[in-house]
């Protein structure tokens, strides 16, 4: 087989051994779509008075931000962590492929599926309610996705290097992502929040990710606002894999 083949034949792995975890299939392709039903039910009526656009219109880049974060920091956290205790990560230095085959294999099984919830949520919610318009760019969009994506999965690995057993791992990467939830302004609002967190806010993954993903699907961007904020969230990339890189090192 050719190296490409051998790739695609993992990555198909990698998917099929996800739609095995009925917990990981539940959070990522069926409780986005009740947190929708929930958000729209609750706010979709209203309209933001500055752009005149609906609360649904705000619904994918939200679920997305929550979808990308769970999926990171509970998932692959979970997944990696568990790797390890059953010494599957130390065994797959053994097999016949390289460091970046195996990082382009990890990283494709998990940004299609990503990319398919977030297909999933979006489809939903132009079926289910009106006077909801996708005003971007979709190639800006999924690269904001992808951008995201891997500033969470950064922070993931760096947690699933630490020297804890599987269920602690789990628990510490369930609590990064409650905290960043908690201070996105998506459950509460920044003017909510208590000076000394919402200062936070600014640099959270989550909120970066949801400003961005509103921005492009309304149309609304201010391009110095948002090209400091993706720059956050490659630093956040650089910073988290340079940690667990050292980690990791340091281990061995």
């Amino acid at each position: 087989m050719t190296s490409f083949a051998v790739v695609a034949a993992c990555v198909r792995i990698e998917i099929l051994r996800f739609w095995r975890e009925p917990i990981a299939l539940f959070f990522t392709l069926i409780f986005p779509i009740v947190l929708i039903v929930i958000f729209g039910g609750s706010f979709g009526s209203h309209q933001d008075p500055s752009t005149g656009t609906s609360y649904y219109n705000s619904l994918v880049a939200i679920d997305a931000a929550f979808l990308i974060g769970n999926f990171t920091l509970m998932g692959v956290t979970n997944d990696l962590a568990n790797q390890k205790e059953a010494g599957i990560t130390d065994a797959s230095s053994l097999f016949p492929l390289k460091a970046w085959q195996r990082f382009v294999i990890e990283s494709s099984a998990y940004l299609l599926i990503v990319f398919a919830a977030v297909s999933l949520v979006t489809v939903y919610v132009f079926v289910t309610y009106r006077d909801v318009e996708f005003r971007g760019n979709i190639g800006h969009f999924a690269l904001v996705l992808a951008v995201a994506y891997f500033a969470f999965v950064s922070i993931a690995k760096l947690i699933a290097s630490l020297a804890f057993s599987a269920r602690t791992l789990q628990l510490i990467g369930s609590t990064v992502f409650f905290v960043l939830l908690f201070t996105s302004g998506v459950v509460i609002p920044r003017e909510s929040l208590p000076d000394a967190v919402s200062w936070f806010t600014t640099i959270s993954p989550m909120y970066l990710t949801y400003s961005s993903l509103e921005g492009i699907w309304n149309n609304t961007i201010d391009w110095g606002v948002h090209l400091l904020q993706m720059a956050e969230l490659v630093a956040i990339v650089v910073v988290f894999t340079l940690l667990a890189r050292l980690r990791s090192r340091v281990r061995g």
